[in-house]
């Protein structure tokens, strides 16, 4: 069996087996639990940059199939497992993950201590890293590693948005012939999507409750978006790869945001978080964006309802979050000039599903 070897910035080193494409790869080394799900991680653009270590113990024993894609292409630097599955035992199966991998130029190791890695990223802060099928010269990767630009102001928003617009009408499918799934309705309204990184899972949930969507470049003009008519004035940002900041910065900056707000309701998802923020033009002393250090990726954050007592299980990836405790966070209020995000808030555990940043 060939070796591959994931070197961190350190001058930690793990060897294991190399299952994927026989190649070398370099990025932000971070870690998901998520116990299921593997493939939609693979296609998620908010992975760009990223060596992905999956801590569910065995990988690909299910298989990959179209419609589990986020997108069009995977965009995972590499990944790491401990074991990966040499079968899939799955109906809706149509090609091996490893298969599905090697073929998209995306690096593996297996039979990597998982656990200690993961400890150590936990311990030591997240941290850059190269994977290599090719190369066995340990200290030269490391090098490697430590040469790697930083995430932090790394603008990967405007790499994985479309270049052109297009219209989404597509609702969701049932996974299987048992699963109930409520026909979709007509079309009702027209929604403009911001993409920095949009996921496919996104768009065909706004076509079930009858959206027409038309899905936009990340550094399209509010001018232009205002152009497309959206019915209720429903301007939507996405999910987000790297800093939001900076990338919201150079795609509105011929434009201010506030135009956006004045005239449209504008909401997101997820590391929209930080987006929003900017296009409402808070500046730095209302807000503190920082970095997820420890190297996890969300996979679902439990939040509660506050006066309805009621939890809900909040999926995303989350790379750079907004402290609430220097914001100005409320319950959602009706206002004119209010941004809404559906995102766990703070460092802490007393998140909300919904929240609203008040334009001062």
């Amino acid at each position: 069996m060939n070796r591959a070897v994931l070197a961190l910035e350190d001058g930690t080193v793990f060897e294991g087996t190399s299952i994927g494409a026989p190649t070398e790869r370099s990025g932000e080394v971070v870690f998901n639990t998520a116990m299921t799900g593997y493939q939609e991680i693979f296609t998620d653009p908010s992975y760009a940059g990223q060596i992905v270590i999956l801590t569910n113990p065995q990988i690909g024993n299910y298989g990959t199939n179209v419609e589990d894609n986020e997108a069009s292409k995977a965009y995972i630097e590499g990944l790491v497992v401990r074991e990966f599955s040499a079968i899939a035992s799955n109906w809706r199966s149509d090609e091996l993950a490893q298969t599905y991998l090697e073929k998209r130029g995306i690096p593996v190791v297996t039979e990597i201590d998982t656990r200690a890695l993961v400890r150590h990223l936990r311990t030591r802060g997240v941290m850059r890293g190269v994977l290599s099928a090719t190369d066995r010269d340990l200290q030269m990767l490391v090098e490697k590693a430590r040469g790697i630009p930083s995430m932090a102001g790394l603008d990967l928003a405007s790499r994985v948005s479309t270049a052109e617009p297009y219209e989404w009408t597509h609702a969701v499918d049932a996974c299987s012939p048992s699963e109930l799934v409520a026909r979709a309705p007509e079309a009702r309204y027209h929604v403009v999507a911001y993409d920095y990184g949009i996921k496919q899972n996104i768009l065909r949930r706004l076509a079930q409750v009858g959206c027409r969507t038309t899905v936009v470049p990340s550094l399209t003009s509010a001018d232009d978006v205002l152009a497309l008519k959206p019915d209720g004035g429903e301007v939507f940002v996405s999910n987000a790869q790297s800093n939001s900041v900076s990338e919201v910065r150079t795609g509105t900056d011929d434009v201010s945001g506030a135009s956006l707000m004045g005239e449209q309701p504008v909401y997101g998802l997820v590391s929209s978080d930080n987006a929003l923020l900017y296009v409402a033009n808070l500046s730095s002393q209302y807000v503190t964006v920082y970095s997820i250090d420890d190297g996890k990726r969300i996979d679902s954050t439990h939040v509660g309802d506050g006066p309805s007592a009621m939890a809900f299980s909040s999926a995303g990836h989350l790379l750079f979050v907004v402290d609430a405790r220097s914001g100005d966070v409320a319950v959602v209020r009706t206002a004119t000039r209010s941004l809404f995000t559906m995102l766990p808030a703070g460092r802490g555990p007393n998140a909300i599903a919904i929240k609203a940043f008040r334009v001062p």
